[in-house]
């Protein structure tokens, strides 16, 4: 599934909406602090429970910031 959604306004989006969910194992593959830009990769091959992956998936986050 791909999709270039931009969830950045209030009324596209409420707090605590479940973006994304995957039975795969994520890493923090990128990050720039400068821009508060994290990327996470799943990445294709052998996965938990011997399942393999023939695809890689990644999430960019941008920009984010604590408020």
């Amino acid at each position: 599934m791909a999709t270039k959604a931009w969830f950045n306004a209030e009324s596209q989006m409420e707090p605590g909406t479940e973006l994304f969910q995957s039975g795969r194992r994520f890493q923090l593959w990128g990050h720039t602090a400068s821009h508060g830009q994290p990327l996470l990769r799943s990445t294709a091959g052998p996965g938990r429970q011997g399942r393999k992956h023939e695809t890689t998936i990644e999430v960019l986050f941008k920009p984010i910031g604590a408020g």
